[in-house]
């Protein structure tokens, strides 16, 4: 998922600057931005619950917390980028919103600097935070997001979590601001599946790592026995199949 703000000039007036301001996907149209369809010919970025933990000594999984468990933490997040092109600089008065009306549902971390992640950073985004305001990065610049569900779709969570950006303009200095351009993009939750315990498999996935090379010949060789096709997959000393076979 990619929010491409283009600031390709003042040119007349703020409203030109206005209208030069584009998030985007990707995606070709720029009418689906904030669409999600299914199907060979659909559109719309995937997000996963981050519902594993990066350690056993971890006290709660992910989405329960509301810090980033260092880098590691960021492969089961969607990447979310907001790219600029024009001014060096917004002009005095203006500033840049990200905000949802979901965010008990999504977190979003604002990762500057992916080689400096600590474990520390807090959510930007998130439960308790629906907006949140960050430095225009120049021309040509980037603000990386990273975006992890925080909940599965349920009765009341269809799955849709709707980002906005915002181009503000203070109408009271250091007190109210007013947007005069918003764009969107949007995420779909993926569900939870579960399937029945009595329904046959047909695949036997399996995770290998340095120390389970015996688990996995007896687990390819009960596999056989029940005609199941074992597919092994080789992965980084983590064990989380969620991580393993993530799409």
């Amino acid at each position: 998922m990619c929010l491409c703000s283009a600031f390709e000039g003042l040119k007349t007036g703020i409203g030109d600057f206005a209208d030069n301001v584009l998030i985007r996907e990707a995606v070709p149209d720029p009418d689906s931005r904030a669409t999600w369809k299914w199907g060979p010919n659909g559109h719309g970025a995937i997000l996963l619950v981050n519902c594993d933990k990066e350690t056993d000594s971890t006290p709660k999984p992910d989405n329960e917390d509301r810090y980033l468990q260092g880098a590691a933490d960021l492969q089961d997040m969607s990447p979310m980028l907001v790219r600029t092109r024009g001014p060096a600089k917004l002009p005095p008065g203006y500033s840049l919103q990200l905000h949802t009306l979901e965010s008990q549902h999504a977190g979003v971390f604002h990762v500057p600097d992916l080689s400096k992640v600590i474990g520390t950073e807090s959510h930007s985004l998130g439960p308790g935070k629906s907006s949140y305001l960050f430095e225009y990065p120049g021309r040509g610049g980037e603000v990386k997001l990273f975006v992890e569900g925080l909940s599965f779709p349920d009765g009341d969570f269809n799955g849709f979590v709707l980002f906005h950006l915002s181009l503000l303009q203070s109408i009271l200095p250091g007190k109210q601001s007013t947007p005069i351009f918003t764009d969107s993009v949007v995420f779909r939750v993926a569900p939870w599946i579960m399937t029945p315990n009595t329904q046959p498999a047909l695949e036997v996935f399996m995770s290998r790592v340095d120390s389970n090379a015996v688990f996995i010949k007896q687990m390819t060789t009960l596999a056989h026995l029940a005609g199941c096709t074992p597919i092994e997959i080789q992965v980084n000393m983590d064990v989380w199949m969620q991580v393993s076979v993530s799409v």
